[in-house]
């Protein structure tokens, strides 16, 4: 004859470990995401005049890694996890000299 009790001990023991399972994967946060801009030349750009950017000051909003959208033509919010792999305003200056070229020397 089987005893009642170890069949619920045990049932009980399968049942809190598919619990913890499952909370386990509801708690788990998905990894950071990192972007960069597309740095190679589009091939569109004409400089007229050559130009030199010694500084690019960005506003507080724009200034963190986190990646900011506009929402609505009033509200702006960041991405929970995505973020770019550099300081915006680095990434900008890179570009811009992709497009038109590094300064003379």
């Amino acid at each position: 004859m089987k005893h009642p009790w170890k069949i619920c001990r045990y049932q009980r023991a399968a049942g809190i470990a598919l619990g913890i399972a499952l909370l386990a994967g509801c708690l788990s946060v998905p990894g950071d995401k990192y972007y960069t801009l597309d740095m190679r030349s589009s091939g569109n750009a004409a400089a007229q005049t050559p130009f030199t950017i010694e500084r690019l000051h960005l506003t507080e909003a724009l200034g963190q890694r986190k990646i900011l959208i506009q929402k609505t033509p009033t509200q702006i919010e960041y991405y929970a996890v995505d973020q770019w792999a550099a300081g915006l305003d680095e990434l900008i200056v890179e570009k811009l000299r992709s497009e038109w070229g590094a300064p003379p020397e």
